[in-house]
């Protein structure tokens, strides 16, 4: 796989600190994954249900892919935590080629577009 992705995660407050925790890498001196906090960078809060909320963080440019071991334990962390958590992946191509949970109730994609070259009138 050549190309990069943008990736958008979202995973409850309650569960947060256990995803800093993964062990993908080393840990910082708190405690957290040098791995995930280098890829993700927070994003926003949103009301994830009465008793807690869902932080989306997001990462531009990486290569997220099954064969790589951050995107599959990341991913499989995600899975395991049912509706506390979603990732979607989206490639140069704006495609969705990557997605873990349900993102719809917290974010939303609009598809931009923008012409090459100025159009000429006939």
């Amino acid at each position: 796989m050549g190309y990069v992705s943008r990736v958008i995660l979202g995973v409850s407050k309650s569960k947060l600190d256990k995803l800093k925790r993964l062990h993908l890498e080393e840990l910082d001196i708190e405690g957290n994954d040098v791995r995930f906090l280098n890829l993700f960078e927070y994003a926003k809060s949103g009301v994830h249900n009465k008793n807690d909320e869902m932080t989306i963080w997001e990462a531009e440019y990486i290569k997220w892919h099954i064969d790589d071991d951050t995107c599959d334990i990341i991913s499989q962390f995600i899975d395991g935590i049912g509706e506390d958590g979603f990732i979607v992946a989206i490639g140069e191509d704006n495609e969705f080629h990557s997605q873990v949970g349900e993102h719809w109730p917290h974010v939303q994609f609009e598809i931009v577009w923008e012409a090459y070259n100025e159009l000429v009138k006939p």
